[in-house]
């Protein structure tokens, strides 16, 4: 079980409670737009690119898929590329079959699409697929904005009411009740008109029969590695998000050489679903877009 809190979502932040659970596996005013929804890269990523311009990566986390951005392609497709993917064995994206990391998929992922950069927008566990590829290829990093974060090898002082519960259930191998520990969690407490939402990308993720063995190591297993991270970048969190999500903002904010936070009030852990007004407007303004005034939800 260790491999799997790395793409757990809020759950790496607790890896020490879990032993003995080895055993679970430029901008233009008027852009040409270009859309291909749902497509899949050579090496199996499903995707959907919308926009022209600088490119801008969302990354979903753990659970979840590219279908958290919905909204975002349609609003920032004005403004710059944008890009969705789904992580190697969650949504529509194939497994995989040999040793593999997420930084180097979408390193490969962004190349087959004819970029050269791009800023990297992280959600959850996103955000370690952000910093891994921001550590290892800096060159090809213009921004980064990490929401929600939640990273490999941080310990926070207050663990979540419902991991007890979520851990014995993993434990048992029921995945169902684990998929309904964590669809009421308050992790996923999202406004109701994205419950359903939620509950399809959770129920659907596979998140639990990915084949961790396969996964490399992250970057990020010693917090020392921050020092290194020396992008522009925004760390976005919610007012009503749990507190060990603040407690590692915080964090985060201090490590980071250039780095600037925001906490949106009454935004819980899926920010872009429970605040998503705030939410452009935050990312217009770290990135000098102008509003797209036409955007309707």
């Amino acid at each position: 079980m260790q491999n799997m809190l790395i793409r757990l979502g809020l759950l790496i932040l607790f890896s020490t409670m879990l032993d003995g659970c080895a055993s679970v596996q430029p901008q233009t005013s008027q852009p040409q737009l270009h859309h291909s929804q749902d497509r899949v890269s050579t090496s199996g990523l499903a995707y959907d690119l919308v926009g022209d311009g600088q490119l801008l990566v969302f990354i979903h986390g753990s659970n979840l898929d590219h279908r958290l951005w919905s909204e975002q392609l349609k609003y920032f497709q004005n403004s710059a590329s944008v890009l969705a993917y789904d992580l190697r064995g969650l949504g529509k994206s194939a497994s995989a079959t040999t040793a593999y990391s997420d930084h180097s998929d979408l390193k490969r992922l962004i190349e087959e699409l004819g970029f050269e950069r791009a800023s990297l927008i992280g959600l959850s566990a996103g955000v370690q697929v952000a910093l891994d590829f921001a550590l290892n290829y800096p060159a090809m990093v213009n921004r980064l904005v990490l929401v929600s974060p939640s990273i490999n090898g941080f310990n926070p002082s207050q663990s979540p009411a419902y991991l007890p519960e979520l851990i014995a259930a993993l434990r048992a191998s029921d995945y169902e009740t684990a998929d309904e520990v964590l669809i009421a969690s308050a992790l996923m407490d999202t406004p109701s008109e994205y419950q359903a939402l939620v509950r399809a990308m959770i129920t659907d993720s596979g998140q639990w029969r990915l084949p961790y063995h396969l996964m490399q190591a992250s970057s990020l297993g010693v917090l020392d590695n921050f020092q290194n991270v020396t992008h522009a970048t925004l760390i976005l969190l919610g007012g009503d998000d749990l507190p060990a999500i603040t407690e590692l903002g915080a964090m985060l904010s201090q490590r980071l050489a250039n780095a600037h936070i925001e906490t949106l009030a009454s935004g819980n852990h899926l920010l872009n679903l429970s605040q998503p007004k705030s939410f452009h407007d935050a990312l217009d303004r770290f990135f000098n877009f102008q509003p797209n005034t036409s955007f309707q939800k």
